[in-house]
C-alpha cells in the first residue's frame, strides 16, 4: 500500500488535472528502462519494483523541454518559489521512502546545484520529512566535465549521484533500489 507521501503527490496532480511520467504500474516489466532525456543528457534506470513497492515521478521545471518516461506532457506545479530541478521520483520500498530530485544539465553543475537546493527547501516546507519520514538523494547528469565531489558540501547529505549523462545516459538503477 502506498504511503501518505505518494498517496497525497497522486491525488494532488491528478486533482490539477497533469499527468504523472511515472507510477507503478510503468514498471511491472522489470526489464524495463525509463529514460528521462533533454537535449543530449540522460538519467536511465531499469524497473525493479516488488510487491511491497512504489514509485512516482513527475517533472518540477516548468521550462522543462524534454521527456521522462516517453512522455513529455508530464509537468506539475507544487506551487515551488524560484528555480527549480528537473524533476521528482519517488520510490517506497515497504517503510523505506527516497525523494530523489533530479537535474539534468549541460556543463553548469554549480547551478544544477542551485536549483535542486532550492527544490529541496521548498518540498520540505510542503512536505516535511519528520511528518512523512522520507530520506533526500540528489541525482544531476551533465556532459560537461567531471566536477569534484567535495567541492558542493552543500550536498554531502544526500549522498549525491553525479555524473556524465550523454551517450547511454546516467545509469541510477541501483541508486534508487538499491543504495541506502
Amino acid at each position: 500500500m502506498p504511503s501518505r507521501l505518494i498517496n497525497e503527490l497522486r491525488n494532488r496532480i491528478r486533482d490539477s488535472h497533469n499527468s504523472i511520467c511515472l507510477e507503478s504500474n510503468d514498471c511491472k516489466n522489470k526489464r524495463r528502462t525509463v529514460v528521462c532525456e533533454e537535449n543530449k543528457t540522460k538519467i536511465r534506470f531499469k524497473c525493479n519494483l516488488n510487491q511491497n513497492s512504489e514509485i512516482l515521478g513527475f517533472i518540477i521545471d516548468p521550462n522543462f523541454e524534454g521527456r521522462c518516461n516517453g512522455k513529455q506532457d508530464c509537468h506539475h506545479n507544487l506551487e515551488f518559489e524560484g528555480t527549480t530541478c528537473d524533476g521528482i521520483i519517488i520510490f517506497e520500498k515497504e517503510t523505506d521512502i527516497k525523494v530523489i530530485f533530479w537535474e539534468l544539465k549541460g556543463g553548469d553543475v554549480e547551478k544544477a546545484i542551485s536549483q535542486i537546493c532550492n527544490s529541496i527547501k521548498n518540498f520540505e516546507r510542503l512536505y516535511s520529512s519528520k511528518t512523512y519520514n522520507y530520506k533526500i538523494r540528489v541525482v544531476i547528469a551533465h556532459t560537461g566535465g567531471a566536477p569534484r565531489k567535495n567541492k558542493f558540501p552543500e550536498l554531502k547529505n544526500y549522498k549525491p549521484k553525479i555524473g556524465n549523462g550523454s551517450g547511454k545516459g546516467l545509469d541510477i538503477t541501483s541508486y534508487i533500489f538499491f543504495e541506502d
